[in-house]
């Protein structure tokens, strides 16, 4: 389960995140997920990122992913 941005803290399944996006089911078992510990963080192929990883007035360092 993620914590979609925008979703105001409620989680959704992986699998919903990516039927949402019309994800197809080859591309779903390709889907890449980033994992800090225990939590998800970041899901592509639909670029999704977790509303606890959001970047706001107090964000000092960030990292930039690049996907080909």
């Amino acid at each position: 389960r993620m914590k979609p941005l925008g979703m105001k803290g409620q989680s959704k399944k992986i699998k919903d995140i990516l039927t949402d996006h019309k994800v197809s089911g080859a591309d779903k078992k390709q889907a890449l997920v980033l994992v800090n510990k225990e939590e998800i963080i970041w899901l592509y192929p639909t670029h999704t990122i977790s509303e606890s990883v959001k970047c706001n007035s107090h964000t000092r360092e960030y990292i930039c992913i690049e996907t080909k």
